[in-house]
């Protein structure tokens, strides 16, 4: 126990109640992480690569729609914001895929397609994880995005292939 070796003046009931706080602490993170895996699903299922581009104020040429009061959001500043979202999203996959497994195989599943295009360099990256359950979902995404937007997914796997030293 790691634990006990930090803390040798602690007897062993110290050392339980410490590795108590530490459990409800990850558990409480844990649930925060949940939280976020569904809010960032829904946010790009909500968001305008669902509708196509043509919701929540965005104009179908991709400028800014009037709206009511004149408000709208450019589809570009949409793409950052979803980037923001998909990265945000990796980065829980990376860091928390196993205890996150769950959130995250029901919530990428009505996720579109598109946010995750600007992101496909950073998906390869991924491939290789230590994590067969990251490397699942890293696949499953690859796939889905490929079929969608095979430009995006091809290209820069025959780049990587190219520039593998094994071919």
């Amino acid at each position: 126990r790691a634990c006990e070796a930090a803390l040798p003046w602690a007897d062993a009931e110290c050392v339980d109640k410490v590795m108590a706080v530490w459990r409800a602490s990850r558990t409480h993170v844990l649930e925060l992480y949940r939280g976020a895996v569904r809010g960032y699903c829904e946010y790009l299922r909500l968001g305008p690569a669902a509708a196509g581009g043509g919701s929540m104020g965005v104009g179908e040429d991709g400028g800014e729609d009037a709206g009511e009061g004149g408000e709208g959001v450019s589809l570009a500043r949409w793409d950052g914001l979803d980037m923001t979202a998909t990265l945000r999203l990796l980065r829980l996959l990376v860091k928390h895929g196993d205890e996150l497994s769950e959130e995250f195989e029901r919530g990428l599943e009505g996720v579109p397609t598109r946010p995750w295009r600007t992101v496909v360099p950073q998906l390869f990256a991924r491939l290789g994880h230590s994590e067969s359950v990251v490397r699942t979902r890293v696949r499953v995404l690859l796939e889905r995005v490929g079929a969608d937007w095979p430009q995006t997914v091809v290209y820069p796997a025959l780049v990587g292939a190219a520039e593998s030293p094994e071919s």
